[in-house]
C-alpha cells in the first residue's frame, strides 16, 4: 500500500487523472490540426433526435477496431473499452487484458472515477427544476454540516469552488488498510473541518465537495442519491449497466482494477471497484461503476438534452475560463488551451480512481459522444480524438 493515502489522495490522485499524468502513449503520435487558439463551440438545437439504435457501418467501425487495437500492440496501455453514439450509428468493443490479465469484453465494467459527479450534477440540475432545490440558496438551509459554514451553495459544491479545508491524510488511513468495509458519509465527513474561507473564490477539485452535495440531494428528495440518479436518470434511459457503489452492484462482466501503487493487495474489483472502502468513502465523486456503452449513452443523453431542460444543459457547459481547464459543473470545456494539444472540439468528463481511467466526451456539433474506459493508469483522453478520426465520424 502505498503511503499516500488519505484526502490527499482523494484530492490530488484523481484530480491528476484530469490534468494528464501517468499517460502511457507518445504525446507525438498524437499531433494537434487546429491553429493554437480556442474555438468556439457550436452546437445543433437542443434537444438532439432520440439515439440511433442501428449499429455503425462495417466501414467507420472494422477502422476503429484496428486503431484500437494498435495501441495495445504499441503497448501504450494494457487495455480498454470505448463505445460511441452518432448519427451514423452505435458501436462498442474491447480489446487487451485487465489488471488480471483476462481477456476484455466490450461490456466489463469499470470503476468510472470523476464521471460520477455529471450524474450528481445532473440530478442537482433536475430538482432544481423542478423547483425543489435551489442551486444559489446557501447549502446549509437544507443540510447544518459544519463544512458548510461559510454559506456556500451547492452551485458551488458541484463547481468545485466550495473553499473547505482539507483534513490531511491520516483520518483516512484505514480506507486503505481495511479495503472491504463500507465507509459511510459521517465517517468521511468526521475529520474534515468547519469552513471559514470566502467560497467561490478558488477552483479547487475535491471529493468532499460532491459527498456533501449528494447530503442536499437527499434532503430535498428523500431518497438516498443512488435511488434518485437510478429512478430519474438510469431507468427512464434504460441504462441497466451502471451501479452506484456500495449501494448497488454492477454484476459481472467486471474489468479488474490494473496496477496501481495505491491498489490494496488482493483486490479484484469484485463486488466493488476498485474496492469497497474506496467506492464508498467517495460515492458521490467517484463511486459509480459501469461500461462504455452506458457511459457513451449518458453523454449523449446529458448533453443532448434528452436529461434535462436545455436551459439546465447551458448551466453545465457554462465554463469559467478563469480556470485553466475551463469548469462548468461536472464538465470539462475540452476547447481550452489546458487541453488543445488533443484536439477536441467538445466538452465532457474525465475520470481516474484506483487501477481505472476513464473519459465522456461529446461533440456538439455532431451529436457524437465517445467514451473510453481503461484497467489502467493510463490517460486515456488523448485516444478520443484517434478514435473518431478512424471512423470518420466528423465527416
Amino acid at each position: 500500500m502505498s503511503a499516500r493515502s488519505g484526502a490527499a489522495l482523494f484530492s490530488v490522485l484523481m484530480l491528476a487523472a484530469c490534468t494528464g499524468s501517468r499517460m502511457g502513449s507518445d504525446p507525438s503520435v498524437l499531433p494537434t490540426t487546429r491553429p493554437a487558439q480556442t474555438p468556439i463551440l457550436s452546437s445543433r438545437a437542443l434537444p438532439w433526435p432520440a439515439p440511433p439504435t442501428s449499429a455503425l457501418p462495417a466501414d467507420r467501425s472494422t477502422p476503429m477496431l484496428a486503431e484500437m487495437q494498435r495501441w495495445i500492440d504499441r503497448e501504450f496501455m494494457p487495455g480498454a473499452t470505448a463505445a460511441v453514439v452518432s448519427p451514423y450509428g452505435v458501436w462498442s468493443a474491447a480489446v487487451g487484458v485487465d489488471g488480471q490479465g483476462a481477456r476484455l469484453e466490450p461490456t466489463s465494467g469499470m470503476s468510472l472515477g470523476n464521471v460520477t459527479q455529471t450524474f450528481v450534477a445532473a440530478e442537482a440540475l433536475l430538482l432544481a427544476e423542478q423547483g425543489k432545490l435551489d442551486l444559489d440558496r446557501p447549502a446549509s438551509t437544507y443540510v447544518p454540516a459544519r463544512q458548510l459554514a461559510n454559506g456556500v451553495t451547492t452551485r458551488q459544491l458541484l463547481g468545485h469552488r466550495a473553499g473547505i479545508p482539507d483534513p490531511g491524510q491520516e483520518p483516512y488511513a484505514a480506507v486503505f488498510t481495511t479495503p472491504d468495509t463500507h465507509w459511510s458519509t459521517k465517517q468521511f465527513l468526521a475529520p474534515v473541518p468547519k469552513a471559514t474561507a470566502p467560497p467561490g473564490e478558488t477552483f479547487y477539485e475535491d471529493t468532499t465537495n460532491y459527498v456533501l452535495a449528494a447530503l442536499v440531494l437527499e434532503k430535498v428528495s428523500g431518497r438516498s442519491t443512488a435511488t434518485a440518479i437510478d429512478g430519474d436518470l438510469w431507468t427512464p434511459l434504460g441504462l441497466e449497466r451502471l451501479a452506484y457503489q456500495d449501494e448497488q452492484r454492477l454484476p459481472e462482466p467486471i474489468a479488474a482494477p490494473g496496477e496501481d501503487e495505491d491498489l490494496p493487495q488482493g483486490q479484484t474489483g469484485r463486488p466493488y471497484l476498485p474496492f469497497r472502502s474506496l467506492a464508498s468513502a467517495i460515492a458521490a465523486s467517484h463511486g459509480v461503476a459501469g461500461d462504455a456503452a452506458s457511459v457513451a449513452q449518458w453523454g449523449y443523453a446529458l448533453y443532448g438534452g434528452l436529461v434535462l431542460a436545455p436551459a439546465s444543459v447551458a448551466q453545465l457547459t457554462d465554463f469559467d475560463q478563469n480556470v485553466g481547464p475551463g469548469y462548468g459543473l461536472a464538465t470539462f470545456d475540452f476547447t481550452t488551451p489546458h487541453w488543445l494539444r488533443w484536439n477536441i472540439d467538445g466538452y465532457g468528463m474525465r475520470g481516474g480512481t484506483v487501477g481505472y481511467r476513464s473519459v465522456v466526451a461529446v461533440y456538439p456539433a455532431h451529436n457524437l459522444s465517445v467514451a473510453i474506459l481503461s484497467p489502467s493508469t493510463v490517460d486515456v483522453l488523448p485516444y478520443v480524438r484517434h478514435l473518431v478520426n478512424a471512423g470518420l465520424l466528423l465527416d
